[in-house]
């Protein structure tokens, strides 16, 4: 990205000022700051920022409450600086943290899209195909998140398609499509995509799916 002016510390503060946020920790300032680094574009300014608030809470197997957030946003900033196999590395030790402690679980359904992301951007397609094939046979825990499995089906056709496999990708999106209405009734009621809009959602994905598989053969 260009070299265009962006804010530092000294800048931040200063609009943190502005609109109130006075009595505000330096960590919660600096993943503040990192936070909207990156949004605006500007990774590799962000990534040390992210790396300094997560490393101190990634020292044991398991992964401290603190650590989760800057970690997670380090390997979408690795992604951002074509670095996957870096993302990758990352990911798949937030994964283990998972398995070894407390897991974040704002953090569990991003971290799967990012682990097929990451695969098949290394062009490890068949990988991305076996990881979200895994996914797919979870076992959802709450109804409240019952629109996982169609997220899942969606991963598992994405990393079908990067694998040359258009008729299991376009498959796999009529089973997310089937299960589209019934699940996404019973979601809390602010949810945007119940109903026929889910399934106009969900088709939109499948169409986007076929381009892609035409336009690999």
């Amino acid at each position: 990205r260009s070299a265009t002016p962006h804010p530092g510390y000294e800048g931040f503060g200063g609009l943190l000022g502005r609109v109130g946020l006075l009595v505000i920790s330096a960590p919660t300032v600096r993943l503040m700051l990192a936070t909207a680094l990156l949004n605006e574009g500007y990774a590799g300014e962000a990534g040390p920022h992210l790396r300094a608030l997560a490393d101190p809470h990634m020292q044991n197997e398991a992964i401290s409450a603190p650590g989760w957030r800057p970690a997670f946003l380090l390997g979408l900033a690795l992604e951002a600086l074509a670095r996957p196999e870096e993302a990758e590395l990352l990911y798949r030790r937030l994964l283990a943290g998972c398995a070894a402690g407390p897991c974040d679980k704002m953090f569990a359904d991003p971290l799967d899209d990012a682990m097929v992301r990451v695969l098949i951007a290394r062009g490890r397609a068949q990988a991305a195909v076996d990881y979200a094939a895994e996914l797919v046979e979870r076992p959802v825990a709450d109804d409240l998140n019952d629109f996982r499995p169609i997220n899942r089906f969606l991963l598992l056709a994405r990393a079908l398609v990067a694998a040359g496999e258009p008729a299991r990708a376009e498959a796999t999106l009529r089973r997310a499509i089937a299960l589209a209405p019934a699940a996404l009734q019973r979601i809390e009621p602010h949810w945007t995509y119940h109903g026929e809009n889910a399934r106009r959602q969900l088709r939109s994905e499948e169409r986007r799916v076929g381009k892609e598989c035409r336009s690999r053969w």
